[in-house]
């Protein structure tokens, strides 16, 4: 597939408004380019191989990084001084720094399990108590005082660091085997002040409910749909008051939260986006159309902020190879058209082993250590991998991926290794069953060691025969490794073998990390370095299309129209190049609708009377309306209307407006239609041209497989 980028100049010559795109709050926000190496030789190698990778990078069009804060859950663990100080590298490189940090688990900072232990009332939980522990401790909920806490603590953290932005991972509710978190103490008075606000103690009287110890609601109970609405809100006040304290303490520096808001309702994350300087869409794994129906409603939500786009580059598989270079273009150029800045990650791309499927593993690690592949240290001046210390250490090259096996097989492992002044334990290969999870299985025994000699010595050979894998093993990893020891000992010739057939790759160490995938590096950053010296094109740019799109939150969450968005209407849109722009329901105004001529309500069942009395006003006034199925025949929360009010308003039955028919200056067509995420109402791309929508662009002869996203820069 091909994704094309159209930026042009337009006018209003087709009855829409140009709106230029919201100022961002900084300008090194627009046509970003950010790299996150995400533990391990990846954050090793930019931060104590910097004065390589920094220009590197600037040569790939990086134009940003992102640092985790140590010490906590992911390795490796700098002190904040080492950290800072390749923070003023970078910064003296003219790049931009963030910092990752979290609200629901402190961003993986070691003082996470401290207050989690110390505060459960911080937790968050379900209807039953029931509480959320993915990544190895419990969730922490914005209403709680873990709000304070790790507002103030990831300020100090990030002042110490001298950062120029904070992104949020994972700023969301989340939900465990009972259902929806948002039922801790903090939540039930949060929720009571809020709907006492919102519907007043007399309301609450007349639905039998006491306003003093009113709390969350459970399904079905008369206050749930105002519940699944707060959760959002309680999200968007967290962000918000994230943001102005930092704002407060460091001026000038971003927010952003990593959310998906593809999602259900459960993660409540869509209202907080108003609270943060742009948007970050985790898309990694898409392919083209899919994320093409994300960023455009990502799009909707960031309402003129920049869009960063996380994309994955990697094979799920092995974190240390790239996707084939058309797998990546799909990614990239959708990304691209849509005027998202590309977030990376450092898997197959940052390095600090130097060969191929061999990762550094460090235990012990004084100053001075090395890992190497020696281009001529091996047997006979092959290649082998060095691992040296001037003073004790436990240090070692692990296979990566692991291996995977069965129980009960059995395997032979052999290598050859040479010495320099080896003293203390000396070398040793460690080779460990895991299960699934990377666990201890149940089986024993499940860690084997191959010993060798310290000392100085030649070429010898390192043997271990009668390997059993344990019952409840998934896969193995092999692990060379200088142990408790100093001097240097030479690798080659590893080999793990089952039935005659070695597992191990590259065991030889002739392959250099990276070389493998040259070529889809270099696809990579031919798109990368496209951004870089055509930022222009990107900063400032504004969605040209004079076909709206309505996307109903309230539809989906309540009436189950269709999931998060109409993925059937959207590709026939693409299909038939009609640039289109989304919206949501809170959207429909006349600035938002001014910028189109035709608007498209798919589904929209759950529509509040205000909406649906603005869509009347704008089709009177000349706007065309499409509306399909059920659209508007339930209020906002999924109530049945006793009439179809959409259709009073505009003066007619919507099965009457089976052909266009004028509505004051404009004109609305209604169109029959079952399941929008199964299907496109029939006949609509003909109803869209017949009221004038999607003639803005036109491309001849365009082979199958073109999407058209334009832009224009007012």
């Amino acid at each position: 597939m091909i994704i094309g980028t159209l930026t042009t100049i337009a006018g209003a010559c087709h009855g829409q408004a140009l709106v230029p795109a919201q100022e961002p709050y900084q300008d090194w926000l627009e046509a970003a380019c950010v790299m996150q190496p995400w533990s391990g030789e990846r954050v090793s190698a930019m931060i104590d191989e910097r004065a390589e990778w920094i220009p590197r990078l600037q040569d790939w069009g990086v134009t940003a990084v992102i640092f985790i804060p140590g010490p906590g859950d992911i390795q490796p663990n700098y002190p904040t001084e080492i950290v800072r100080a390749a923070i003023d590298d970078y910064h003296a490189a003219g790049m931009r720094v963030l910092m990752y940090w979290s609200i629901m688990h402190v961003g993986h900072y070691e003082t996470w399990h401290t207050v989690a232990n110390e505060h459960p009332e911080w937790w968050q939980r379900d209807a039953e108590g029931g509480v959320v522990t993915v990544y190895g401790d419990e969730w922490l909920c914005p209403s709680t005082g873990a709000l304070d806490y790790t507002i103030n603590l990831g300020i100090e953290i990030a002042r110490a660091l001298d950062v120029d932005g904070i992104m949020l991972d994972n700023n969301e509710f989340y939900s465990t085997d009972v259902g929806a978190t948002g039922y801790c103490d903090g939540c039930q008075a949060a929720f009571r002040a809020h709907i006492r606000g919102k519907l007043g103690d007399e309301a609450l009287r007349a639905l039998g409910l006491d306003p003093e110890t009113v709390g969350c609601p459970l399904p079905g109970e008369p206050l749930w749909p105002h519940w699944v609405d707060w959760r959002y809100i309680a999200w968007r006040d967290a962000t918000e008051q994230f943001r102005r304290r930092v704002r407060e303490a460091m001026p000038g520096t971003v927010l952003c939260a990593n959310t998906q808001y593809k999602g259900n309702w459960v993660l409540a994350v869509h209202e907080q986006i108003a609270a943060e300087d742009l948007l970050f869409s985790e898309s990694r794994n898409q392919l083209a159309r899919e994320m093409s129906c994300k960023l455009a409603y990502g799009h909707c939500l960031a309402d003129g902020k920049p869009v960063w786009n996380y994309l994955g580059t990697w094979q799920d598989d092995d974190l240390n190879r790239l996707r084939t270079s058309p797998e990546i273009l799909d990614r990239l150029c959708t990304s691209l058209a849509w005027n998202t800045g590309p977030w990376l990650v450092g898997y197959g791309l940052i390095f600090q082993a130097s060969a191929q499927w061999w990762v550094p593993t460090s235990y012990v690690a004084p100053e001075g250590v090395r890992w190497t592949r020696d281009e001529s240290g091996g047997i006979d001046g092959s290649v082998a991998v060095a691992l040296s210390s001037p003073g004790i250490a436990r240090i070692g090259v692990s296979h990566q991926p692991f291996l995977a096996i069965e129980p009960g097989q059995r395997f032979s492992f052999s290598a050859r290794y040479r010495t320099q002044d080896v003293q203390g334990a000396g070398p040793r290969v460690r080779i460990t069953f895991v299960d699934e999870n990377r666990r201890a299985p149940e089986g024993e025994p499940y860690v084997f060691y191959a010993e060798g000699e310290g000392g100085t010595h030649d070429w010898q050979e390192m043997r271990l025969d009668g390997i059993v894998a344990p019952a409840g093993a998934a896969v193995v990893n092999v692990e060379p490794f200088l142990w408790n020891a100093s001097g240097a000992v030479w690798f080659d010739d590893v080999r793990f073998q089952h039935d005659g057939e070695d597992l191990v790759r590259n065991g030889d160490f002739e392959m250099p990390a990276g070389e493998i995938d040259a070529e889809a590096r270099a696809t990579l950053v031919g798109g990368l370095r496209f951004l870089r010296e055509h930022a222009d094109l990107y900063r400032g740019a504004t969605r040209w299309a004079d076909v709206g799109l309505l996307l109903s939150r309230h539809s989906v969450d309540f009436g189950q129209a269709y999931n998060r968005f109409p993925r059937p209407t959207m590709w026939a849109l693409m299909d038939a190049h009609i640039p289109f722009a989304v919206f949501e329901e809170h959207q429909l105004d006349a600035e938002h609708l001014a910028r189109i001529s035709v608007l498209v309500a798919p589904q929209a069942s759950c529509l509040a009377d205000e909406h649906l009395e603005t869509l009347a006003q704008w089709v009177r006034e000349g706007g065309r309306l499409i509306f399909t199925g059920a659209t508007a025949l339930m209020t906002e929360y999924a109530v049945e209307r006793e009439s179809d009010l959409l259709a009073e308003l505009l003066g007619h039955a919507r099965e009457a407006r089976a052909e266009p028919t004028e509505v004051g200056q404009g004109r609305a067509q209604w169109l029959p239609q079952g399941d929008a995420s199964a299907e496109v109402a029939p006949g609509l791309i003909e109803a869209i041209r017949a009221l004038g929508g999607g003639e803005i662009v036109h491309i001849d002869r365009a082979p199958e497989g073109i999407d058209l996203v334009a832009w224009a820069q007012p």
